[in-house]
C-alpha cells in the first residue's frame, strides 16, 4: 500500500503529459493561425490601399478622358466649320471664275469690234 501514491502520482503525471502534449500542439496551431491571419490582414489592407489608389487613377484618367474628348469635340465643330468656309469659298471661287470668262470674253468681243471699226474708218 505505501506504493499505492506514488503509482496515484505516477499515473497522474502521465495522465497530465498525455493532456498537456494535445494542448500544446493545440496552442502552437492556434499561435501560427494567428500569425498566419495577422498576415492576412495586412494584406487585406494592403490591397484596400491599392484598390483605393488605383480607384483615384482611374477617376483622374476619366476626367482627362472627358476633357480630351471635349476638346477634340469643339476641333472638330471647328474643322467642320471650316470645311464649310472652304465649300462656301470654293463656290464663291467658281462663280467670279466664271464671271472673269465671261467678261474676258465680252473683252475679246469688243476688242474685235474695235479693230474692225479702226479698219473700216481707215477705208
Amino acid at each position: 500500500m505505501r506504493h499505492l501514491p506514488w503509482i496515484a502520482v505516477g499515473l497522474l503525471v502521465v495522465l497530465l503529459v498525455v493532456l498537456a502534449y494535445p494542448l500544446l500542439q493545440t496552442t502552437r496551431q492556434l499561435r501560427a493561425t494567428q500569425s498566419e491571419l495577422g498576415r492576412a490582414n495586412e494584406q487585406v489592407v494592403q490591397a484596400r490601399a491599392e484598390t483605393a489608389k488605383l480607384e483615384r487613377a482611374v477617376a483622374n484618367l476619366k476626367g482627362e478622358l472627358d476633357a480630351a474628348n471635349k476638346a477634340r469635340a469643339g476641333l472638330q465643330e471647328n474643322v467642320d466649320e471650316a470645311t464649310t468656309d472652304n465649300e462656301q469659298l470654293r463656290r464663291e471661287l467658281d462663280a467670279i471664275k466664271s464671271e472673269s470668262q465671261e467678261k474676258q470674253s465680252q473683252a475679246e468681243e469688243l476688242a474685235a469690234q474695235l479693230e474692225e471699226a479702226k479698219r473700216a474708218a481707215e477705208h
